[in-house]
């Protein structure tokens, strides 16, 4: 990973959809945008912090294809190498299926690797500063593909 000089954006809890009624990004996608241009002119690192796309509701192709301009813009970070991907439990897909990895290379164009957390460190008035990220699901059984939660 290169040096960000602490600079890091953190998002979690997108839950991008395909954009029916029930897609609660929809209204917050301009707002998203505008953030990560700024984010990335200035270089910063993108966090996706779980539960980035949802994957509970939708199946992947959906959401690859209501946000075609997201997931460009994301991937941008990626190739810069300032793109860290965290799963959560309503993306748990990118932990568990085999297939996983292939549909994140096809959309970002480069391997992605996806961690359960990660330990970010930088600096604050010249003294060392370790950040644990994780989505915080993980081990909750009523999380953890629980399809008795995932249904209600």
């Amino acid at each position: 990973m290169s040096d960000f000089e602490g600079r890091f954006i953190i998002f979690s809890d997108q839950h991008k959809g395909n954009r029916n009624g029930a897609d609660d990004f929809a209204v917050a996608e301009a707002s998203y945008l505008s953030a990560l241009e700024y984010y990335e002119n200035n270089n910063f690192c993108l966090v996706n912090l779980g539960d980035c796309e949802e994957l509970w509701e939708n199946l992947f192709w959906q959401v690859k294809k209501a946000y075609k301009k997201t997931f460009e813009l994301e991937g941008r970070f990626l190739s810069k190498n300032a793109f860290i991907k965290i799963f959560g439990n309503h993306d748990l897909y990118w932990a568990n299926d085999p297939l996983a990895s292939f549909e994140l290379e096809n959309i970002y164009n480069q391997k992605v690797k996806v961690y359960e957390g990660v330990v970010l460190t930088t600096e604050i008035n010249g003294q060392p500063l370790q950040i644990l990220c994780t989505h915080g699901h993980q081990g909750d059984a009523n999380s953890d593909g629980n399809w008795f939660t995932k249904f209600l």
